[in-house]
């Protein structure tokens, strides 16, 4: 196999049954890019002209990918959230802020968007209606949304007096209602449970990873004290859970009250990103001193119980990335094409 480049990758999401999108830090700024499960050496195109890319999710079609970054034609002092195709054409703007945003999430139906905008005049939680194209405040304050599988509710965090409070509210209208200290929330896939962290007892050593029945507010406890368990994820059946425990990635099986490591705590803190709808596959990342400089993606096969790491350039491509930068000069603003170029000097191509 020819020499190669490894790359940086962080936060993987799954595009169809055999690809993922992932962010690199490579060419001096934050780019998308596409890989291909399952090969022996996964190998990385560029993905749309987004640069300093902070966030980008699939809708749950998989038919829309939503961008938190700018675009190489845009002026570069200007954050947007964007949508386009799975291959980067099409690129719509959402909104342009200058204020920092820190995640996006699609509704079941891809019709809207929920945003945390972060040093605007009301920080809070925002809805994009992508039809009628207007934005509003839905939550001030409120962080880490969450969709309800039907819908038709929220489910995010509010911080009071330090704590963590794990709300939600109904989309038609009416006040949050206060469920319990905790966020990081996950719907059980027939909307009747929310997984959370509650992070109260930090200073302690604990993070515990909770099981709240929503109609009733029945809560209990999956992890113990003295653990540290974080961004819980469902699995399609509804019968278990996947979970940062330790800085290794675990599963919870709810039936039989049992957690089974499924990959190991590799030096740094492994996150679950995200698991296939089909099931079959989870993608994890450890984050650098400054992601995604520094980390490393993972898939994790639950047939073959097997893991991959993501994110390797065959070095051959390098000169052909050289020419495609060079002759996108005239599109990109200076300020990033030097960086980017000048990156590229770095690995000798």
């Amino acid at each position: 196999m020819e020499a190669s480049t490894r790359l940086a990758t962080a936060w993987p999401r799954f595009l169809g049954d055999a690809q993922f999108c992932a962010q690199h830090a490579w060419l001096g700024t934050t780019q998308l890019c596409v890989g291909t499960v399952g090969a022996e050496a996964v190998e990385l195109a560029p993905l749309g002209d987004f640069c300093d890319v902070q966030a980008a999710r699939y809708s749950p079609a998989r038919k829309r990918l939503a961008v938190v970054g700018k675009r190489l034609d845009a002026p570069m002092d200007r954050l947007g959230v964007y949508t386009c195709d799975p291959d980067g054409g099409d690129a719509r703007l959402v909104v342009r802020t200058r204020d920092a945003i820190d995640d996006v999430c699609w509704s079941p139906d891809g019709s809207q968007l929920l945003f945390d905008k972060l040093n605007a005049p009301v920080d809070g939680l925002y809805l994009a209606d992508l039809d009628r194209e207007s934005v509003r405040c839905l939550a001030p304050h409120g962080f880490a949304p969450a969709w309800s599988p039907d819908g038709c509710q929220v489910a995010f965090s509010m911080a009071d007096r330090g704590l963590e409070q794990l709300c939600v509210r109904g989309l038609k209208g009416g006040e949050e209602q206060f469920l319990v200290s905790g966020f990081a929330a996950a719907w059980s896939p027939d909307g009747s449970q929310l997984a959370f962290v509650d992070r109260s007892a930090q200073q302690d050593g604990t993070v515990r990873l909770g099981l709240l029945r929503v109609a009733d507010r029945e809560r209990r406890w999956l992890t113990a004290l003295g653990e540290e368990a974080w961004y819980p994820h469902w699995l399609p059946d509804g019968q278990s859970l996947v979970f940062s425990l330790d800085g290794s990635i675990c599963r919870y099986d709810l039936a039989s009250g049992q957690t089974t490591c499924l990959i190991e705590r590799q030096g740094r803190d492994l996150w679950v990103e995200e698991v296939h709808p089909s099931g079959r596959w989870l993608s994890a990342h450890s984050l650098g001193p400054q992601p995604p400089a520094g980390s490393q993606s993972l898939l994790y096969d639950f047939e073959q119980q097997a893991t991959q790491r993501l994110g390797v350039l065959p070095s051959g491509q390098l000169p052909s990335l050289r020419a495609e930068l060079q002759a996108r000069a005239g599109k990109a603003p200076a300020p990033v094409l030097r960086r980017m170029l000048w990156a590229l000097e770095e690995h000798g191509a």
